[in-house]
């Protein structure tokens, strides 16, 4: 987690979605899918934990890391039963790669051993960047001085906010202009504001396409504050509100991250949104990051609603319902129904 961290320049809550260390694993440890960057990036890792600091990653273990990799781009099962943890990650490097094209491509070898030169069987694989991290270049991680600098960010609310505080937490509820939130998104700089958030963009997919399309469209973007989930922020501080003439509050924020909404973020951030699209944005002062990986669990881990619980509802599937009552079969529009007709 923390080599993840420090080479893809990820926060370490974002490290444990890429982990693919399992049996079957076909010597890929962890995978990191790169949408943000301008070509698509995909970095593959395998690494070793000795019990002894002088051992190194072995020739043959580096082989069969290579030859996985290469099997999967080439749309193959690099083993005949993978995990499915690296199953998943199959299929997502697949979905970028649709959407993205063909990604360059990164494979980093990590102990806690030495490091010795690559060895001769790379070169067969010259389009991947190849990198050996033992325990030295780690402890080098941990001296370097911190990347981050302090962010402080501005942002108008449309109308008044809720304000919350329990057990040392303060939050705010607001609404906010989308035009004005994609401002400040891009002026505290895309990296840093979404740093925190758990999920990679995925590319316009079937959700990303109809956000854009919402908050473009002259008609349907008045109702995208009702429509969309919002968006989950937290921050190492805030000044207290300064309200305007117009009943609207101004909020001062430091270091704000993201950690929930980072797909809404990002596809507003390339859209043309029209000019009364609002967001609900909910707002956390604090930087304990065991507290903020709660929150961030707890926000992006909702019950799932799929598209036949919402239409359970429609009239004419009560009259089906009621017509296969009458032949003496339950037909289940509503999840639960059956065992409930059971009892």
């Amino acid at each position: 987690m923390y080599a993840i961290s420090q080479i893809c320049d990820l926060d370490i809550l974002q490290t444990p979605f890429c982990i693919t260390d399992d049996y079957n694993d076909a010597q890929i440890d962890a995978v990191y899918i790169n949408e943000e960057s301008d070509v698509l990036e995909i970095h593959f890792f395998q690494s070793k934990y000795f019990a002894k600091d002088d051992k190194i990653i072995g020739e043959n273990d580096i082989r069969l890391t290579l030859d996985s990799v290469q099997k999967i781009l080439n749309g193959k099962n690099p083993t005949k039963q993978a995990s499915q943890k690296l199953k998943a990650k199959i299929f997502e490097i697949k979905e970028a790669i649709n959407d993205r094209g063909y990604p360059d491509i990164y494979i980093h070898f990590v102990s806690n051993g030495k490091v010795i030169d690559l060895p001769n069987i790379t070169e067969n694989y010259k389009d991947f960047e190849m990198n050996i991290y033992g325990a030295d270049e780690l402890i080098k991680f941990s001296l370097m001085p911190s990347r981050r600098k302090d962010i402080e960010c501005e942002i108008h609310t449309i109308g008044d906010i809720t304000q919350n505080l329990i057990s040392g937490i303060s939050g705010y509820v607001a609404t906010v202009s989308a035009k004005e939130f994609i401002k400040m998104y891009k002026e505290a700089g895309e990296k840093n504001i979404l740093e925190k958030n758990i999920r990679y963009y995925k590319g316009l997919n079937a959700i990303n396409k109809k956000i854009k399309e919402i908050a473009e469209s002259p008609i349907e973007s008045q109702f995208f504050w009702f429509v969309n989930n919002g968006i989950s922020l937290v921050c190492d501080s805030f000044a207290p509100p300064r309200g305007d003439t117009n009943g609207n509050k101004i909020l001062k924020l430091k270091n704000p991250m993201i950690i929930n909404g980072g797909q809404t973020t990002v596809t507003l951030s390339n859209a043309n949104i029209y000019d009364n699209t609002r967001i609900l944005l909910k707002i956390y002062n604090l930087s304990d990051d065991e507290i903020i990986a709660k929150i961030t669990e707890g926000t992006n881990s909702q019950n799932p609603i799929n598209f036949r619980d919402l239409k359970s509802n429609n009239p004419i599937q009560k009259i089906i319902q009621d017509y296969f009552k009458d032949n003496g079969i339950l037909l289940e529009i509503k999840g639960g129904e059956f065992e409930k007709n059971k009892r």
